[in-house]
């Protein structure tokens, strides 16, 4: 039975998957947020006033300050609460941004889960490393259309080893890119990858403790990671065969869509052919057919 192709996808669609790999578990963010701002569990959700019968302070959307990194939250000081402010490092504030995007200034950050159920997190640091891992390597497939082989690594059979992939030296974080090999006329070749500013904060941090040489994603297996869109999809209700390679047809089909021309495109997806590149424009005919209306029939 021939393999099935994998689907393309819309970006509501992508904007699902990344949600589930690193939101739908709150586990996540509330463990990064505890380790490395060292508030208390009664800071971050607040305090039970039983003559009340309510929860009181806690912090809202409204307490975050997103472009200064910090945030504020009550402490008790001798016997009364005080508003005191909270530094928050880069990475976390960009997923504290994307946790509460659809937030009002008002909502309570973290009241969809329990005290006591924050009490009971796993204090080992092991899930928040995977969880960060799977995010990053998401949003660097669909953010910047690289393919698995250049983000990982090609394996030599006649060498039994693993060649080329991404190490810590090969990403630039200044100038907000970095470097892969990619096949072209059957040969490796070095080439220029762009990243967005969100995804250059997550691979610094990721990368804090690595040495040049590292390779950034050898602590999971090119199987683990060919699985984690169609996973990370499921978990969704995404409802199609999600592959790495649907990533890649969403960056190119969405770069087109949002005005890069075909050769600038051919460029951000490391075609050597210029017509591999319009492979990916014909599902957006549509689009073609929508803008001759707009001048023709108005």
């Amino acid at each position: 039975m021939p393999k099935r192709a994998p689907d393309p996808i819309t970006e509501e669609e992508l904007n699902k998957i990344l949600d589930v790999a690193i939101i739908r578990e709150r586990d996540y963010l509330l463990l990064r947020l505890l380790a490395r701002t060292g508030i208390r569990i009664g800071e971050l959700y607040g305090v039970n006033k039983c003559e009340q019968g309510r929860w009181i302070y806690g912090i809202q959307k409204k307490d975050i300050d997103f472009r200064n990194k910090s945030l504020w939250v009550y402490s008790l000081k001798q016997e009364k609460y005080v508003r005191r402010e909270v530094l928050v490092d880069d990475a976390t504030i960009v997923l504290l941004k994307k946790y509460t995007e659809k937030m009002k200034p008002e909502d309570y950050v973290f009241r969809s889960i329990s005290y006591r159920q924050i009490q009971r997190l796993p204090k080992k640091y092991a899930q928040l490393a995977e969880s960060d891992r799977s995010y990053l390597i998401l949003r660097l497939l669909a953010g910047t259309g690289i393919r698995i082989d250049e983000l990982y690594g090609v394996y030599k059979c006649e060498q039994r080893r693993w060649i080329y992939g991404i190490q810590k030296k090969d990403i630039d974080f200044r100038n907000k890119r970095l470097w892969v090999y990619s096949l072209k006329q059957k040969r490796y070749v070095r080439r220029e990858v762009l990243v967005d500013d969100a995804t250059i904060v997550l691979l610094k941090r990721y990368t804090e403790k690595m040495e040049p040489e590292d390779y950034v994603f050898r602590s999971i297996s090119y199987r683990q990671i060919q699985r984690l869109p169609k996973k990370y999809a499921q978990l969704a209700g995404v409802e199609k065969n999600v592959s790495c390679h649907s990533l890649r047809h969403f960056f190119i089909t969405h770069s087109w869509r949002k005005g890069i021309d075909i050769a600038r495109l051919q460029y951000l997806a490391g075609h050597a052919d210029l017509k591999t590149t319009m492979i990916y424009t014909h599902v957006t005919t549509e689009d073609v057919e929508k803008k001759y209306r707009e001048i023709y029939e108005n």
